[in-house]
């Protein structure tokens, strides 16, 4: 007579939602920036997702909104503001605007991102300093986290590391004002990104140029 061994194999959708949500996060938060620009074959944005989203119909719906609420989205200010050129046919199906990008996310899931690294200029300043990103991070109930953060190379191969001081007063306050607009919701807007780095355009003079 044999005797079967029990399964030891699961299926992660029969898991409760809850402790798929925690697998989910922990499988879908990076430890960088996520950078939409890309510059080959030419300057534009991409709508890159992860490969989780593209399982089955049910992860996809579960992992994408906390794909978008559980990482740091990185733009240059310039790739904001600045009016784009005008389209190469050749590249038609390229996302050539931040507003562009927007539209592809859509506005339920862009709702969901709490953090934006925005940059004021995307170069260096010799030294090994690069321009500091103002990291803007909106938590539950409105909490605003607003903080200038520097990458520094290191010095004899210590490798890079980011040092962050408290951003100028006068930009916390806009950042605060928006998020009080839309009643600490902490949902944002890509109008208020927009609004966002115009303030840094604005009170970039006065951001630290850090160092370790």
């Amino acid at each position: 007579m044999s005797h079967s061994s029990p399964s030891t194999h699961f299926r992660l959708l029969d898991l409760p939602v809850e402790v798929r949500e925690h697998i989910l996060r922990y499988a879908l938060q990076v430890p960088y920036y996520i950078s939409p620009r890309v510059s080959i074959p030419r300057d534009a944005f991409v709508l890159r997702l992860p490969p989780l989203t593209r399982t089955c119909h049910l992860l996809r719906k579960e992992s994408l909104p906390l794909y978008f609420e559980c990482n740091t989205f990185h733009f240059n200010l310039k790739d904001v503001l600045e009016t784009p050129l005008e389209q190469d046919l050749r590249f038609e199906k390229k996302l050539l605007t931040f507003g562009a990008w927007c539209e592809a996310v859509g506005s339920e899931r862009f709702a969901r991102i709490r953090s934006f690294a925005l940059n004021l200029r995307g170069g260096g300043v010799g030294g090994g300093m690069y321009v500091p990103n103002v990291v803007v991070t909106v938590g539950r109930f409105g909490k605003v986290d607003v903080e200038a953060k520097c990458l520094w190379q290191g010095e004899g191969g210590g490798g890079p590391k980011y040092e962050a001081k408290p951003a100028p007063e006068e930009l916390v306050r806009v950042v605060r004002e928006v998020v009080a607009r839309n009643q600490g919701s902490g949902c944002l807007l890509p109008r208020d990104v927009v609004q966002f780095c115009r303030a840094v355009e604005r009170f970039g003079p006065a951001l630290p140029y850090l160092r370790m």
